[in-house]
């Protein structure tokens, strides 16, 4: 998707395509993710949100499993 990214610490900074800026922030017990999306991509919020979550599902559940 043409994303970028840059650790610092426990934060990674997205940047690129049609995010116009992003972050995911870990802590020892919650994931969270900001996202802000360019003018037309916000079109497409609703999939990128449903997607966003499909992705973090899948990984919750990878590691409950594990």
């Amino acid at each position: 998707f043409g994303l970028t990214h840059k650790w610092e610490g426990d934060i990674c900074h997205l940047s690129g395509g049609a995010l116009k800026d992003g972050r995911v922030v870990m802590t020892d017990t919650t994931v969270s993710i900001e996202l802000t999306l360019g003018f037309m991509a916000k079109m497409f919020k609703p999939k990128v949100e449903d997607q966003v979550n499909k992705w973090i599902d899948r990984i919750v559940h990878e590691k409950e499993e594990a």
